[in-house]
């Protein structure tokens, strides 16, 4: 059976992100879309969801853990000179198992508390505190005017109108639209939706 990011399996399982070579470079535990979503400071998964494979699912999330931890200990790690693969952790329990330096801690500790090179351990006062608060509350945008973004003037707008409409084109020979070369190699070529 094919899983995609629309139909993904049932349960939880275990996933493969390959190269162009067909070698895996990551192993993974995931439940719903997980395969198919990057997470902030993870491995990258594949351009090409054909190169994401469900090895096994329908599983408990024990079972799971399991097998992701035998996998990676079978093919081995980069970072540990012991195999292919680019996990961080041995597998089993997710980000959680990363080893941390106590060096690493005490810096993430600091910037928590402000305590940083940049502003010499200066705590930030609380209307730079509001100010930060305000600014993530999009109800609380329009109340700041460092907050607003001033609109194009008619000449800048006529400026970006003239550079758009002389950027080099080309035609896809997919679906034979003319598109910008910018925006070809995303939406057409070898990914147009026609190939």
């Amino acid at each position: 059976m094919v899983f995609t990011r629309q139909n993904p399996p049932s349960g939880y399982y275990v996933y493969a992100y390959l190269r162009s070579d067909l070698t895996p470079y990551y192993i993974g535990k995931g439940k719903d879309k997980r395969a198919w979503k990057k997470q902030r400071l993870e491995v990258g998964k594949p351009t090409n969801e054909s190169q994401i494979i469900i090895l096994k699912y329908n599983l408990t999330e024990d079972d799971a853990f399991i097998l992701e931890k035998k996998l990676i200990e079978e093919h081995g790690r980069i970072d540990l000179g012991t195999g292919i693969l680019r996990n961080k952790t041995e597998g089993g329990d997710g980000p959680s198992g990363r080893i941390i330096s106590k060096e690493t801690c005490e810096k993430i500790s600091a910037a928590k508390k402000g305590n940083t090179p940049w502003n010499k351990g200066i705590p930030r006062t609380d209307e730079e505190k509001l100010k930060m608060s305000i600014g993530r509350s999009s109800k609380e945008k329009d109340k700041f005017s460092w907050n607003l973004r001033q609109p194009h003037t008619t000449e800048t707008k006529s400026k970006l109108k003239e550079k758009a409409l002389n950027r080099e084109k080309l035609i896809c020979p997919h679906c034979i639209k003319e598109v910008d070369v910018s925006n070809f190699s995303r939406w057409h070529g070898n990914n147009c939706k026609n190939y």
